[in-house]
């Protein structure tokens, strides 16, 4: 397993802890997870209304992909600036922008509540971003003074509940998986429910009353993507899912986990439901 580079285990400002490892692996599974991710995000944003030549905020951007989806969609005559806490992550999307000649996205080194872009814009976006802040409303009004007049706010926050994963008919190590990877998330602080608290999020930070859906991937046996991202988020979730005493490396056979996952499946024909995400957005008066 890869070693876990992530900085001290400790909070600020009381935030709940990173779930994820802070190493090339958990690089690269954002990246996975974007892809697998991407329809319903992009989904969401077409909702929100994010069109050509839109200046768009992307908060915690990871390696950059929900970002890259922003650009495709405001076009070259549009620009988008993605801002992270991580400056080694931000180096990967920087040369990936790079790479593939996405003049019109930059990123900055930041928390999302006292980053200081100097400007205003069309649309403030985020996936996953939320539930990692002590107070998301407050997280919410401080972004929110970013927007021009008019402006549209679209997240998107994952609940961690027990019927928020699924597989049926049932199987134990899915069973297990999920169980898992929920007791690691509790034991960091992380807000298991962000998904279903969006709504009031939005609301309490005094911007107008959000439209929301809650969407989920639907997979069989045959979807090796499925299993795979299953298993690389447990994968990254280990640091401190081992450090939490949830299981042993023994116990979760990291290096199988997939493998194992969808014999599983495709044994008891079963459909799964990957992890239930909500979506939100709102405009402010113009």
């Amino acid at each position: 397993m890869s070693e876990d580079t992530r900085t001290p285990d400790t909070t600020v400002d009381g935030d709940p802890v990173y779930v994820m490892a802070r190493n090339s692996a958990e690089t690269q599974r954002l990246i996975d997870q974007a892809a697998f991710r991407e329809p319903l995000t992009r989904r969401l944003f077409e909702d929100a209304g994010i069109a050509p030549g839109m200046r768009v905020l992307d908060l915690g951007s990871g390696a950059g992909d929900v970002a890259f989806l922003a650009a495709e969609m405001v076009g070259p005559t549009g620009r988008v600036l993605g801002v992270d806490t991580d400056p080694e992550v931000l180096r990967t999307a920087r040369a990936r922008a790079e790479a593939a000649g996405l003049d019109h996205v930059d990123f900055t080194v930041g928390d999302l509540r006292t980053v200081d872009p100097g400007e205003r814009f069309d649309a403030v976006i985020g996936r996953f971003v939320l539930m990692y802040l002590a107070d998301p409303a407050d997280g919410l009004r401080r972004v929110a003074r970013h927007l021009a007049p008019g402006g549209t706010l679209a997240l998107m926050e994952v609940n961690w509940r027990p019927e928020s994963m699924m597989a049926f008919p049932s199987t134990p190590l899915w069973e297990q998986l999920w169980t898992w990877m929920c007791e690691t998330v509790e034991h960091a602080g992380v807000e298991k429910n962000m998904g279903f608290k969006l709504h009031h999020a939005f609301t309490e930070a005094g911007l107008p009353r959000p439209r929301s859906t809650l969407q989920a991937a639907i997979a069989d046996g045959d979807d090796t993507d499925a299993h795979l991202y299953a298993a690389h988020t447990l994968r990254g979730l280990m640091p401190l899912m081992l450090q939490y005493g949830v299981a042993t490396e023994e116990e979760v056979g990291i290096d199988s986990l997939a493998r194992r996952l969808q014999a599983e499946t495709r044994a008891a024909g079963s459909i799964l439901k990957i992890t239930d995400v909500v979506g939100a957005y709102t405009r402010l008066p113009g």
